[in-house]
């Protein structure tokens, strides 16, 4: 019979992982480097450059027209931006009081005004109520009319009763001359107050003008499929699968050699059964 025999030795699981995370290493390095192409367009060029190990670069380069557009916008925005600066004094007021110097004041809507009107327009009455009047007393006088009597009373209080009239109709139409009046003030002072808020907002209003404009657009690179990131050789699972099954085929060897002893030990007895059987039988 040989000798007894040993399990096998376990794998260096150390050196299987190192193994395993080196292979994904290179493989993550591969598909960096399939992710590199260089882009040509006729806008324009994309190309990548390797300094070595993981370091990459990448340049991109217009056409010459492009070039030459893009200077030129970069030239102006810097001319406007000079511009925009030299008017920051002007946009600050933005942060004051609103001027209302220039601004029509209010006008007046309550009696007063009516009031002033309405004696306005009894002023160009005036005259021929007075005339009327005054020809009203010749007439009476005339007639042998004396004041105080029945019949002079009766004639002032018709001129009275017209003057009345004459001042209610003067009222009414203070009253609608008073509103269009406040109308034309208040329409004049919206005016002078969007003016104002118009003259307040234009240096802002240039500046964001200045600022904005046509940017040259840059060259577009059309989509490309891009390699995925695999897994490298997975040495650690492949050493723990062969030391397994190397445990596997010790383990079933060292059962088979078991059974042959165990036989072998059974044969043994059944002689020396016999053996003894027949000597005392």
């Amino acid at each position: 019979m040989g000798g007894k025999s040993s399990p096998p030795p376990a794998p260096d699981y150390q050196a299987a992982a190192q193994a395993t995370a080196k292979g994904d290493l290179e493989a993550a390095r591969y598909a960096t480097t399939a992710n590199r192409p260089n882009l040509y367009t006729p806008f324009g060029n994309q190309t990548w450059a390797n300094h070595g190990g993981d370091k990459w670069s990448s340049t991109v380069t217009v056409a010459p027209e492009l070039q030459r557009a893009l200077t030129s916008q970069q030239n102006v925005d810097a001319e406007l931006s000079g511009k925009a600066q030299q008017m920051l004094g002007q946009v600050k007021v933005q942060g004051s009081e609103f001027d209302m110097s220039d601004v029509q004041e209010k006008g007046d809507p309550g009696f007063g005004a009516v009031g002033e009107v309405q004696q306005a327009m009894m002023g160009r009455l005036r005259e021929d109520l007075d005339y009327r009047r005054d020809g009203e007393i010749a007439r009476l006088k005339a007639q042998g009319i004396t004041e105080g009597s029945e019949a002079w009373n009766n004639a002032m209080r018709q001129l009275d009763r017209g003057e009345n009239d004459a001042s209610q109709q003067a009222l009414l139409a203070a009253t609608g001359e008073a509103d269009r009046m406040y109308g034309r003030q208040t329409s004049a002072r919206s005016r002078d107050i969007q003016e104002q808020a118009y003259l307040r907002g234009l240096p802002i209003q240039e500046l964001n003008a200045l600022l904005r404009g046509t940017d040259v657009g840059m060259p577009q690179f059309q989509q490309y499929a891009t390699q995925a990131t695999t897994s490298g050789p997975n040495m650690l699972g492949a050493a723990s699968a062969q030391h397994q099954g190397a445990l596997d085929a010790y383990n079933a060897k060292q059962a088979a050699s078991g059974n042959f002893m165990d036989g072998l030990l059974g044969v043994g007895k059944l002689g020396i059964s016999a053996y003894t059987g027949g000597m005392f039988g």
